[in-house]
């Protein structure tokens, strides 16, 4: 600082306030000094041996801000933020601002060593910088100013599972959506923007909550709840034919009365609803092919459930049984199993009301026996996809019961199928199997397509019954051969034809032409069975059994049946 003035050179004493100012020149007119650190605002006086000397207004002294901190680091718009460090305070010309890039921070209070600032709206991240009578501190790298984001629009309500749209503001920044305690994430097959975003309701959201958006650790949440309607979930369906149109039943979750049903397109007519279990009717024929089931509850639609038409009420159509028997379809579920099982029922139903054959053509006994068939390989299919839906091991046993008890049914159905084949063409005349008609061969030939699936089914079922009582009998069910049960039925068959000769030679001929139609190796399998089954009758025919009472070849015997010239010591 420099005074001016008269006398000056015989100064010996510069104060400022209550400090000593250290002379650096001075002159008859002029004195300069340094402001010592620690200095305050305050009176400038000179001391002389000829007196003293005092300006009349204080000196103002002024320290540059200094930035040492910020602490969070990190905030959204319109929250606070304490930057540190010294001189932070002041007042007139000398007070402190702080800025980001070119957009001034709301100053809230500040002191010496801290300041709480606001980072306004429109502020962006960067280096902090404090200003005072243009001398700066600038601190790095600063502060990161987040834009909070802005839920603007939310539906009243939204199906689960399903998805919804938001729209509001800066949605792009939110890391994670939630809706009461269900998680959802953004919908891959839509674009999202910073405006609007679609989200997925996962199927177990329940319940009316707000929409709640997280960015960066803090949650934003929306005014106005969202509903959550259950749309309704199908996993099984069954339609048939019936006297007048056709009838169905579909399995499914979060049906009630007010779910709809469309089946190929059309309308249902919805019959009942019990828990998981929905029976309806349809007008006219089930579908052509492959069609699609939709429910519906309110505004919300389920997931499309595809069928085939052709299948006559089961899970899949009898032409792709070969394929299927080789490769079972990974999505058979256990509700499909079931309903399978339902269907097969009502065959077995219709097959023990036609056990008496009189006035049966030969068309219709072909036509039960080859669907018996088909059954039996569809049993055979859902024993493999069972087994292949079973946790192995012995720590996820429980989840195997209703699996287990499941693979139980299906095996004795595939038994009670044999054995309906067996009713059926047990005491058909000989003369039936020559009937253009009645195609045995035809039937056998599905059914050996079946059977020879049971090793697979085995080899899937394998390692997996631990657990309850039923998953163990479930065990011991599939072990169960069913090829002795099914040579009774062939036996049955060709009963009529047998029966006509004493021994096989005698009925040779006649076997060997009805067995023209069945394939080589059929032929000659069957053939051996016949004949090794007329031999056992024959031998047990033949058999010569003693009496006691003189038969032929018996010892000689008295009256009373005791042999004679038995006493001890002779032979």
């Amino acid at each position: 600082m420099t005074l001016s003035g008269k006398a000056l050179d015989r100064v010996t004493t510069v104060t400022l306030g209550a400090a000593t100012a250290k002379i650096e020149g001075q002159s008859a007119s002029k004195l300069s000094f340094v402001v010592p650190e620690g200095a305050t605002t305050g009176i400038v006086a000179v001391s002389s041996l000829g007196g003293q000397a005092a300006l009349k207004k204080p000196l103002e002294v002024f320290y540059a801000p200094t930035l040492s901190g910020v602490a969070p680091t990190a905030v959204f718009e319109g929250e606070e933020v304490v930057a540190s460090g010294e001189h932070l305070v002041g007042s007139g010309a000398g007070k402190v601002s702080f800025k980001i890039g070119s957009k001034a921070l709301k100053v809230v209070s500040a002191e010496a060593g801290s300041a709480r600032l606001v980072a306004v709206k429109g502020a962006k991240s960067g280096a902090l910088v404090a200003e005072a009578r243009k001398r700066k501190a600038t601190l790095e790298p600063g502060l990161t100013i987040h834009k909070a984001p802005v839920i603007s629009s939310v539906p009243a309500s939204v199906g689960a599972p399903g998805s919804l749209t938001v729209s509001g503001k800066e949605l792009a920044d939110v890391g994670s959506w939630r809706l009461g305690a269900a998680t959802l994430t953004l919908d891959p097959s839509a674009k999202a923007s910073a405006s609007k975003v679609t989200l997925l309701v996962p199927a177990e959201a329940s319940g009316s909550a707000t929409l709640v958006a997280t960015a960066h650790g803090r949650e934003f949440a929306s005014k106005k709840e969202v509903t959550v309607v259950r749309a309704p979930t199908l996993t099984a369906i069954a339609v048939r034919p019936a006297k007048s149109g056709s009838e169905g039943v579909v399995i499914g979750e979060h049906l009630t009365t007010k779910t709809t049903l469309k089946v190929g397109g059309k309308a249902a007519k919805v019959r009942s609803v019990e828990g998981e279990r929905m029976t309806f009717t349809l007008a006219g024929a089930p579908p052509k092919g492959v069609a699609a089931a939709v429910a519906k509850t309110g505004s919300f639609s389920g997931a499309p459930l595809e069928f085939d038409g052709d299948a006559a009420g089961y899970r899949f159509a009898a032409s792709r049984l070969a394929g299927l028997l080789s490769a079972p379809p990974s999505d058979y579920s256990l509700a499909a199993v079931r309903l399978d099982l339902e269907q097969s029922e009502a065959l077995l139903g219709g097959v023990n009301e036609a056990r008496a054959l009189a006035g049966s053509s030969a068309g219709e006994i072909q036509g039960r026996g080859l669907r018996l068939a088909e059954d039996l390989g569809r049993m055979l299919v859902a024993e493999q996809a069972l087994c292949a839906s079973m946790a192995k091991g012995k720590a996820k046993a429980g989840e195997n019961t209703a699996l287990g008890e499941a693979l139980r049914a299906t095996h004795r159905r595939a038994s009670e199928l044999v054995g309906a084949i067996e009713a059926l063409w047990t005491g058909l005349p000989a003369e039936a199997l020559l009937s253009e008609e009645l195609r045995v061969d035809e039937v056998d030939a599905a059914v050996a397509a079946a059977l020879a699936a049971t090793p697979r089914a085995k080899t899937a079922c394998a390692g997996k019954f631990h657990g309850s009582s039923v998953v163990s009998e479930a065990s011991k069910t599939i072990q169960g051969d069913l090829t002795p049960r099914y040579e009774a039925a062939m036996l049955g068959a060709f009963k009529n034809v047998m029966d006509q000769g004493k021994t096989y030679a005698d009925v040779k001929k006649a076997v060997d032409a009805r067995l023209t139609r069945f394939s080589p190796a059929r032929a000659s399998a069957w053939r051996k069975t016949l004949e090794a089954s007329k031999t056992l009758v024959n031998a047990d025919a033949g058999a010569k059994k003693p009496t006691g009472k003189g038969a032929s070849g018996d010892k000689k015997v008295e009256p009373k049946g005791k042999p004679a010239g038995n006493k001890p010591g002779k032979q």
